[in-house]
């Protein structure tokens, strides 16, 4: 298949989109529908949707855990309005993926770790993970993004219990050993850190909670343990674990920049 092949697949993707919906919620059409029309790969198709999804243009029902990511998709009232021009817009964000070039800008902005972590080469490894976390959000590799803001979280609670030892040992969800002495701090698991955290007022309630959806959701990086838990991450649960870390970067003081 050449390019000027694929190149009208995709445009016609979107024409699919606008004359099966017209802006009405009774009238839509689902990802695995536009699939066999277009015969576009999963990529191109994300890439697409998600730059509608984010501009607000079309609504859809989400399936989170389900392969297909998306269900019941119409256009919105902006959409309407806005479409013929962009599929006639080389210059448009949409024009970008139909002639597949990345969309440059990132859409979470990068925080200042330097504000709350200690050592300044962590400082510069956090928001090198954080880049390279939107782009891969960008591009539709969901999972290794999720695993990125795992660890993002991991590494900020860890510095901050380092930075408060006493503290942090002293609390009574810090882990033990045979002997009921402290775990060095190095050992410990993500979730001792979420525990620890919210016991010295560190994290909120609600956030410690949330925290520990992100932490089921980085243990995707083990083959078996996603298996068992049954998920495959989508748009949305990176959008949840996006706003989690967000929540955990608040309750710790750290600003975007």
């Amino acid at each position: 298949m050449d390019f000027e092949e694929v190149q009208e697949k995709r445009l016609k993707m979107l024409e699919l989109i606008y004359q099966a919906t017209e802006g009405n919620e009774e009238k839509s059409i689902t990802r695995e529908e536009i699939s066999q029309v277009t015969s576009l790969s999963e990529r191109n198709i994300t890439g697409i949707l998600n730059y509608l999804l984010n501009e607000n243009m079309i609504n859809c029902d989400p399936v989170l855990g389900i392969e297909g990511l998306y269900s019941n998709i119409w256009i919105e009232h902006k959409g309407i309005l806005h479409i013929e021009s962009i599929l006639n817009n080389k210059n448009s964000p949409i024009q970008q993926v139909v002639n597949n070039q990345p969309i440059l800008n990132s859409p979470y902005p990068m925080p200042d770790f330097t504000t709350s972590v200690s050592d300044a080469a962590l400082a510069a490894i956090l928001s090198n993970r954080w880049e390279e976390a939107n782009k891969t959000f960008q591009a539709g590799a969901y999972l290794s993004t999720i695993i990125l803001l795992g660890s993002i979280l991991e590494a900020l609670l860890l510095d901050k219990c380092q930075q408060n030892q006493a503290e942090a040992y002293k609390a009574n969800s810090a882990p033990k050993d045979n002997q009921k002495k402290p775990v060095p701090l190095h050992q410990w698991k993500l979730a001792d850190l979420i525990n620890v955290a919210h016991e010295c007022k560190w994290l909120t309630k609600d956030v410690k909670g949330y925290s520990d959806t992100l932490r089921s959701y980085r243990n995707l990086v083990h083959p078996n343990e996603q298996k068992k838990q049954d998920i495959t991450p989508t748009s949305h649960t990176c959008k949840i674990s996006w706003e989690v870390l967000h929540a955990s970067l608040n309750d710790l003081g750290i600003t975007t920049i």
